[in-house]
């Protein structure tokens, strides 16, 4: 879990995971008992009470009914959110597109000579249908930076 400079991400946590471990035990339920209630794993009940997990509203809603706590858990949830979107932010995205296969020099050479009868032959509507769809797959700036790129766009304009 990350913390900002100043730890808030971790004070967040903790807090609320304090929280509902001496509510939790105030009841005298056990982890598991707890998890059982609410329809979540013991694991995932240890792991908010140690603060390395964020807790969901549902399940600190969930907790709150359990424990009959008058709404504790769902009020301190929404700094428990705001953390886990400042330490979502700081991490940046979780997952990137990666990034397309580039074709070699020799295999856009290959392709183009295995098409180029076909090209030849093409009617011209194809054809300008062939360069509009080269356009919009190979953007302008890509042209000049990738020697296949630049091949398979002179082979079809």
């Amino acid at each position: 879990m990350d913390t900002g400079a100043n730890g808030r991400t971790v004070d967040v946590t903790r807090t609320f995971g304090a929280e509902l471990r001496r509510r939790r035990a105030q009841a005298g339920l056990t982890q598991r008992e707890l998890a059982e209630r609410v329809r979540y794993s013991r694991e995932t009940v240890a792991a908010v009470e140690r603060g390395r997990r964020y807790a969901t509203r549902q399940l600190a809603l969930r907790c709150d009914e359990v424990l009959a706590t008058d709404g504790v858990l769902g009020r301190l949830w929404p700094r428990v959110e705001s953390a886990r979107v400042a330490a979502d932010r700081r991490r940046g995205p979780r997952s990137t597109r990666p990034e397309p296969p580039r074709w070699s020099v020799a295999d856009v050479e290959d392709w183009v000579a295995t098409i180029r009868p076909a090209i030849d032959e093409a009617p011209p509507e194809f054809m300008v249908r062939l360069r509009d769809l080269v356009n919009n797959l190979v953007p302008a700036g890509a042209r000049g930076t990738d020697p296949g790129t630049n091949l398979l766009y002179r082979s079809a304009t």
